[in-house]
């Protein structure tokens, strides 16, 4: 497996694991993303890191329990959103370990998965943290999850980052800030495929979606399916086509294999719902069955 690596630059919990997508209808449906939004999203906001570290004698150092909570709290948030559990566990060793590459990205002002051993405050846990982590710089504590999720720039077109968070075999997490670094260890001891799986992992969801929370980026992930021969269509609510353009396909082992398309034009500032339709053709699952799949996404204002 590998990691996606590119610096992301700064962008503005209940463990049941209930789907909270389209599996109700109408203003129940949009009634449950709201009420997930306001207690899950809103209070993971963080004012302060609180990190306690310092570059000058490279000082890893540590972020309050509140932090971490708050990073796994917006993690388990998104994975809710689209559908899969918000069960995902923070692993001690592993944040220790990604404390340190967090440090060490800040240090340097650069990121890498697997830093040489010249980097200023190099250390072996911090590079083995680097080698296993979503890494930004530019964001951190729960900010950096929401960057991760946007997944901007060019070398992020295949959304690395978002398919790792949203991977429905993660079980657990390790996590590490400094004021404006974050590393998230996503790879290794995956766990079992969830219960009620849905059919598909798709960013936004099918269903209700806050608008503030509509990246440039949209995806569809499917395990071990190929993409090879699909093709993606949007319309508006009219039936009006939606321009996009379709990403290059990049399933090196970024958890689940993803499709992923940039539309134009995506209302999301309206006070009024607005509502796009997806059609994906030609998706060849791992039964060996070429399937399309169409689903529907409304736009709201949650705030």
């Amino acid at each position: 497996m590998q990691t996606s690596c590119a610096k992301i630059d700064e962008v503005s919990p209940d463990s049941t694991g209930t789907d909270t997508t389209a599996t109700a209808g109408g203003t129940a449906q949009k009634d449950a993303i709201l009420k997930l939004y306001n207690e899950e999203y809103v209070p993971s906001i963080l004012t302060e890191i609180g990190w306690s570290g310092n570059i000058s004698n490279c000082n890893a150092g540590i972020t309050p329990t509140n932090t971490q909570n708050k990073v796994l709290q917006r993690l388990n948030f998104y994975r809710k959103l689209v559908g899969l559990p918000g069960n995902v566990v923070l692993n001690t060793e592993k944040s220790n370990k990604c404390q340190q590459a967090a440090l060490m990205s800040r240090a340097n002002n650069s990121l890498s998965h697997s830093p040489p051993t010249t980097w200023s405050c190099y250390t072996a846990d911090g590079r083995e943290a680097c080698g296993k982590s979503n890494l930004s710089l530019g964001s951190a504590g729960s900010r950096a999850i929401d960057a991760y999720i946007r997944d901007a720039g060019s070398g992020n077109y295949f959304v690395g980052h978002r398919r790792w968070i949203l991977y429905p075999k993660l079980q657990e997490v390790g996590t590490g800030d400094t004021d404006r670094s974050n590393a998230l260890w996503v790879i290794g001891d995956i766990g079992p495929v969830p219960l009620n799986m849905p059919d598909f992992v798709a960013y936004p969801p099918k269903g209700f979606m806050p608008q503030d929370l509509v990246y440039p980026r949209w995806s569809f992930s499917i395990p071990s399916a190929d993409f090879s021969n699909a093709k993606v269509t949007m319309t508006d609510a009219s039936g009006n086509a939606v321009n996009l353009t379709q990403e290059q396909l990049n399933n090196g082992g970024f958890g689940d294999r993803t499709m992923v398309w940039v539309p134009e034009d995506i209302n999301i500032t309206s006070a009024d719902d607005v509502t796009y339709k997806v059609n994906i053709t030609g998706v060849k699952l791992v039964s060996g069955e070429t399937k399309d799949f169409n689903y529907e996404v409304t736009i709201f204002k949650a705030k």
